[in-house]
């Protein structure tokens, strides 16, 4: 990525870019940096774990098992944020 900007901010220099494009640019690289990678066995994963919380004897409303369900709603939201672009 240092290289990327590097060869973006070259571009710039030397006219090769407006100033919108060079923004636009950096905007694609650092959205591209902050990507993770989350399939569909890992909300599994996370699923299971929620189940065996359950059937050790865990409350739904445990603090771990609150956790859990939101960590595998923030992952639904990624996929689908990911499937769209």
């Amino acid at each position: 990525m240092k290289q990327d900007i590097k060869e973006m901010l070259e571009q710039f220099k030397y006219g090769n870019y407006s100033i919108e494009d060079a923004t636009n640019e950096l905007c694609v690289l650092f959205n591209e940096a902050g990507k993770v990678s989350i399939m569909d066995r890992d909300i599994a994963t996370i699923e299971a774990l929620h189940d065996t919380l359950l059937d050790k004897g865990c409350s739904l409303n445990d603090r771990r098992l609150r956790e859990s369900r939101e960590l595998t709603h923030r992952m639904y939201e990624s996929l689908n944020i990911n499937n769209k672009n």
